[in-house]
């Protein structure tokens, strides 16, 4: 049975934030207090993970990582992690704008900081988060790293065949020459998802549930598509044969032409869509219900050559259909709280 109900969407970074941008510091408890006061039961936020070059989160370098943004630094500092002196030089002229620019210069120094004070049991912490999410993290992890190591290129320009083309042997040879800055980066998502579930209790506690929202594509320059390319529709060099989009209509002549890989959805269910359940089960402990945007392309999706130079030259294809949802439910039950856009 639905009962009628009603919320608010709004993104943790447009909550007020003294720190350049809102985080899962006490703002986000207050907005819930007074979305409870209000006669709301709903919270939808946009995806958690990190933003591309226009500030999006619908193009990340991972479907499951969080942005490191959003992390409460008063909370570090609490935890012996920061000084006074590094939260007062973090702090930004204004809590009611969101400063991408400097939070790139300056989030990231702050956050190493923070890792040079790791001691034994908080290491202990990060490494068992780091086993729980084997699935995704450890190559996310690496693929950041490596990242760093050929300057931010992406994945498909990488200099080194054997890394880029995720061979065993190399990418356990880059895990050992970047175990330090692997370390780092798995830290950085304890952190974030450590406060975030803490955080999440306190909104649950005010009687607020939260929406996540779910991009149904991933980045092509992503550590989920590099980690995985027989999952989707690429050529021999890695890059897509067919890109996402949708065609065009009154409000765009050409099309939208979104260049996200396209699934290899034969592959996919040949797997029991294990990727994708892991997906939805993960997103499912992060939030309490979860929106998949552009739901429609598991009926059928509109898949654009990779060379294409608008949407228009794009053709319809039948989509996974039921059959994925046969394994959701399977895995999941019948009453998995996803909402379909």
């Amino acid at each position: 049975m639905i009962h009628r109900s009603s919320g608010v969407l709004l993104h943790i970074s447009s909550l007020p934030g003294d720190y350049g941008i809102g985080s899962f510091g006490q703002e986000a408890v207050e907005f819930a207090r007074q979305l409870h006061g209000c006669g709301f039961s709903f919270w939808q936020t946009l995806p958690f993970t990190t933003t591309d070059q226009y500030n999006s989160p619908y193009t990340s370098y991972s479907a499951f990582a969080g942005n490191p943004f959003f992390i409460d630094l008063p909370s570090l500092g609490r935890q012996g992690l920061l000084t006074d002196e590094e939260l007062a030089a973090n702090r930004y002229p204004t809590p009611y704008a969101v400063d991408y620019g400097w939070l790139r210069k300056t989030r990231d120094k702050t956050l190493r900081r923070a890792f040079t004070r790791m001691g034994p049991g908080l290491k202990e912490q990060v490494e068992a988060f780091a086993a729980e999410n084997d699935f995704w993290l450890p190559d996310y992890a690496l693929f950041i790293a490596l990242k760093g190591k050929y300057d931010e290129k992406a994945w498909m320009d990488w200099p080194d065949k054997e890394i880029r083309m995720h061979e065993p042997a190399a990418v356990e040879a880059a895990r050992a020459e970047l175990a330090d800055e692997v370390l780092y980066q798995e830290f950085v998502q304890y952190l974030f998802f450590s406060q975030w579930k803490a955080v999440k209790k306190e909104i649950n506690d005010t009687g607020i549930q939260m929406i996540g929202d779910m991009p149904i594509y991933v980045a092509q320059d992503s550590a989920d598509v590099w980690s995985n390319r027989q999952m989707f529709d690429l050529d021999k060099s890695g890059r897509a044969r067919q890109v996402s989009g949708c065609p065009p209509d009154y409000f765009a002549a050409d099309g939208q032409l979104w260049g996200q890989p396209i699934y290899n959805w034969d592959y996919m269910k040949e797997t029991g869509y294990d990727w994708w359940m892991n997906r939805l089960g993960f997103a499912l402990r992060t939030y309490d219900m979860v929106r998949i945007d552009h739901f429609r392309a598991f009926s059928s999706y509109w898949s654009i050559p990779g060379d294409a130079v608008t949407a228009k030259e794009g053709r319809w294809v039948k989509g996974t259909g039921l059959d994925f949802f046969n394994r959701v439910w399977t895995i999941f039950g019948r009453d998995v709280p996803i909402i379909a856009e």
